[in-house]
């Protein structure tokens, strides 16, 4: 039998919306949020919502499959066509931080005597951090 370009296509945006849904279902059941699971799987968070989108295509090397799937606690068969059971690979790291490199810049801007300085510091620290989250 013989498929034609329809259905193709048709079997193609089916299999990529099961894998979507298998990645949303298994980061909600670890208790990942999606900034998480970007951090610990190493994309930006935009990103990894275009992945867990479903109907959207993205393109990902085999590390970065493996990557998520060893994130998950999945195989990579299971994620992509949901085929032979969860796997181990052993706890997951937490997801990097930056909050305490935060914090020891912040208490270090506001040690800064002087008054105006310090100020303009502050205001341009409050907007990277701010390009940071719309980046996010």
């Amino acid at each position: 039998m013989s498929l034609n370009a329809s259905d193709k296509v048709r079997m193609n945006r089916e299999r990529n919306e099961a894998f979507s849904r298998r990645l949303k279902k298994r980061r909600v059941e670890l208790g990942f949020s999606r900034e998480e699971i970007a951090a610990a799987v190493g994309v930006k968070p935009a990103t990894w919502r275009r992945i867990e989108q479903p109907g959207t295509m993205y393109v990902m090397t085999q590390e970065k499959l493996e990557t998520i799937a060893r994130v998950l606690e999945v195989s990579c068969a299971w994620l992509l066509i949901g085929a032979a059971e969860r796997i181990d690979h052993g706890p997951v790291p937490d997801p990097p931080s930056v909050t305490a490199e935060v914090d020891a810049l912040t208490e270090f801007f506001r040690s800064i005597p002087d008054d105006r300085a310090r100020e303009r510091v502050m205001a341009v620290s409050e907007a990277v951090l701010s390009l940071h989250s719309l980046d996010s």
